[in-house]
């Protein structure tokens, strides 16, 4: 199986499902801090990896949640003989060190395995991207990332003046 990480696609899920349509909630734990949820979409979530793939050659992306991890299903061109050939992939999400992390695994082009050097071109531009992001919102740590077959939920803490001074008392 080959599996990598898949990382810019997650801060556009969540640059994204701020912007858009998603299911919101906030509630205030004792000691001040927010507990912030959003369950975000089968289009929006399409829409995030479609971009954070960001290559020409791909297109048409769907996705299907499943119990556990995202089914991704894209068109990609081969440039040398312009056939469209499908491209599939498990997407799996998870909280890595207070932020998203994504991991892509089973990843084939036309049924064979896709070329690692090309996976590795995206991981390296998402984990970029998703680094960047974090270093924007120091006052919110991820706790939980998980998909079932009706959304992507993300839950933060997000620290106020209120939490932080009844963590120094």
């Amino acid at each position: 199986m080959f599996t990598r990480k898949l990382v810019l696609f997650l801060m556009v899920v969540v640059t994204g499902a701020t912007l858009s349509a998603c299911t919101w909630t906030f509630e205030k734990n004792e000691d001040g801090s927010w507990q912030v949820t959003g369950e975000i979409g089968q289009e929006e979530t399409q829409e995030a990896i479609d971009d954070s793939l960001d290559d020409p050659l791909i297109s048409n992306v769907q996705v299907d949640f499943k119990d556990g991890y995202i089914d991704v299903t894209a068109d990609r061109l081969e440039p040398d003989t312009n056939v469209v050939e499908p491209l599939t992939f498990k997407l799996y999400v998870s909280v890595v060190d207070g932020h998203l992390g994504a991991e892509m695994a089973d990843v084939t082009l036309a049924g064979e395995p896709f070329s690692p050097a090309y996976v590795d071109v995206w991981n390296e531009r998402m984990a970029n991207n998703l680094e960047r992001n974090a270093r924007r919102r120091p006052n919110s740590t991820l706790e939980e990332a998980y998909v079932t077959e009706d959304s992507l939920t993300l839950s933060w803490r997000v620290e106020t003046a209120e939490s932080r001074e009844n963590q120094n008392d």
